[in-house]
């Protein structure tokens, strides 16, 4: 419950630095956690530029690639995909998460 909370703060923060105009990016939420910069650091979460593609690192992830259905799987519900898991952020809008994974495939 402390990590959840840790996890929201952290979230809300992110969308708060982010002003209006990022808070209506598909990776607004994404970037709370996730680094979406060429300069792949990592944050709480692996760096998501160039992912779409590129073989999970995670884990107990075992999809070969990151594609359309195994990122539409993991961002509907990371722990269905790997039991080990931490990521608390899940997308059940299917529009938004095709958004999200079109957002992913334009960070190359």
């Amino acid at each position: 419950m402390k990590r959840m909370m840790m996890v929201l703060v952290v979230m809300a923060a992110g969308l708060w630095m982010a002003g209006p105009v990022m808070a209506s990016s598909p990776l607004s939420a994404c970037k709370s956690c996730h680094d979406i910069s060429a300069t792949k650091k990592s944050v709480m979460g692996p760096p998501l530029f160039g992912i779409m593609g590129a073989k999970p690192v995670g884990a107990g992830i075992t999809v070969a690639v990151w594609d359309d259905k195994t990122m539409d799987q993991w961002l509907l519900d990371s722990k269905k995909v790997s039991s080990q898991s931490k990521m608390v952020y899940k997308v059940a809008d299917g529009a938004k998460r095709a958004a999200i994974i079109a957002a992913l495939k334009d960070l190359k």
